[in-house]
């Protein structure tokens, strides 16, 4: 049987590795200088381009807490330049051998097809490359960014030939 001490131990040192992790995630932004390249894009410090660093460390924080789910990455680019940028590692397997378990809408008869959610072969990562799936919710986000691009004037129309942006 495990002390109360032990425990409080434990719990100390389970809640100190989401802080410990940010810490260092703040640190390694903070050793990349504006003006650096991630990909091929510059990087800038989010204040340069009039955002909140402490919004987005936030959001970083509600992430890693899981209150939006299993969010994959979270980038945000800003008049051309990368301010933020954060990946999460999910074992996925594992959540899917729990939640699969449980009925539900999402599971389906056939466990090794491309539209079971629970079959980490297809979702989200393709065949386990870092092709990550796209899901409805794109559509959605896609369809917004066109109407502002639209009202604004940065988008021609609806009848636009789309490959001519690529």
């Amino acid at each position: 049987m495990m002390s109360k001490c032990a425990g409080s131990l434990s719990a100390v040192r389970g809640a100190a590795v989401p802080f410990i992790a940010l810490l260092l995630a703040l640190i390694a932004s903070l050793a990349t200088a504006q003006g650096a390249q991630a990909n091929g894009w510059p990087v800038a410090e989010p204040t340069s381009v009039g955002l909140s660093p402490a919004a987005l460390t936030e959001i970083h924080e509600d992430v890693l807490a899981g209150q939006y789910g299993h969010i994959d990455s979270f980038l945000v680019a800003r008049q051309g330049r990368i301010v933020f940028e954060q990946y999460y590692e999910h074992d996925y397997r594992d959540i899917y051998r729990r939640e699969a378990s449980q009925p539900g809408a999402l599971v389906v008869n056939d466990p090794s097809g491309p539209y079971n959610y629970f079959n980490a072969w297809w979702h989200p990562y393709y065949r386990d490359t870092n092709l990550h799936t796209l899901q409805s919710v794109t559509k959605s986000v896609v369809s917004a960014l066109v109407g502002i691009a639209i009202s604004r004037g940065d988008f021609p129309g609806l009848d636009s030939p789309v490959l001519r942006f690529f």
